[in-house]
């Protein structure tokens, strides 16, 4: 696997003390977020960002995240769908492979079946939007208690209903212990079907508990990572696997430190 770092696990940074700290810590890939390329671009330019990629000697994978971003009515999904342009215009400009997208809420009214195909038809339309720019849509489940998807094989039923060359999902460490997946449900994948594994893990609290900012180091909580790595690997999954870590402990640290720490830990665990 290629070891990368999500932008949020270093969130105080702006956009090049990021590229430097992930540069600086061995990293070779790297997962942007779409606020902090917008903020950057202010006063710069794409061919800045671009720069920046080459002094640094990493390359972009993704752009996170369109949130909420299924289960819409229609004015929210005409926004999404404005978002999902916007995002892959940055994406091919910076040639990034990858936009990623999150599901929205549920009614607790709301059957499986019709999840599947409100969800299916909004990432039919974001793939076929990002398309447009040969830039690739992940679509990443979340496992929390209101999200529409909240394991490893909701997600990928719903991309695989989307029907679209140029869709995938991503696996989040934290999400496959909150929400419950099971390591059969990646067995099922067909290896193209990952886009990336993010990977974090999590302090020990019930499950219906856990939040983004109880995220921890690879290696310091519940999350069982070498096995969800394995099974990764037994489907030929030999992508990006990248550290993203909400917690805000860690955004008081030095960014170089907290890179460092998480490539180590990932190295422990994944290699």
């Amino acid at each position: 696997m290629l070891f990368g770092v999500n932008q949020a696990t270093l969130e105080k940074c702006r956009l090049p003390e990021f590229l430097a700290a992930a540069g600086k810590a061995g990293y070779e890939m790297v997962e942007l977020r779409e606020e902090k390329i917008a903020e950057y671009l202010v006063d710069r330019s794409i061919g800045d960002i671009r720069d920046l990629f080459r002094l640094n000697k990493v390359r972009p994978h993704t752009i996170n995240a369109l949130g909420m971003s299924t289960m819409l009515d229609a004015e929210g999904e005409r926004k999404i769908l404005k978002a999902a342009g916007d995002f892959a215009a940055k994406a091919a400009a910076l040639d990034c492979p990858w936009i990623v997208a999150c599901p929205g809420a549920k009614a607790k009214t709301t059957s499986w079946d019709e999840i599947v195909v409100r969800s299916a038809k909004t990432v039919g339309k974001m793939a076929d939007i990002a398309w447009k720019r040969r830039v690739r849509l992940a679509f990443e489940f979340l496992g929390f208690g209101w999200s529409s998807a909240q394991t490893v094989s909701e997600a990928w039923a719903i991309v695989k209903a989307a029907n679209r060359g140029n869709a995938g999902i991503a696996v989040d460490s934290a999400h496959f212990y909150s929400g419950s997946s099971n390591l059969a449900e990646i067995s099922a994948l067909p290896r193209e079907a990952v886009a990336v594994f993010h990977v974090n893990d999590l302090v020990d609290k019930a499950k219906d508990k856990i939040g983004d900012y109880d995220r921890v180091m690879p290696g310091e909580g519940v999350v069982p990572l070498r096995d969800i790595a394995r099974e990764l690997r037994r489907i030929g999954f030999a992508g990006v696997a990248s550290l993203e870590i909400f917690n805000r402990g860690y955004h008081k640290r030095d960014p170089l430190e907290i890179a460092r720490a998480g490539l180590g830990g990932m190295e422990a665990f994944l290699k």
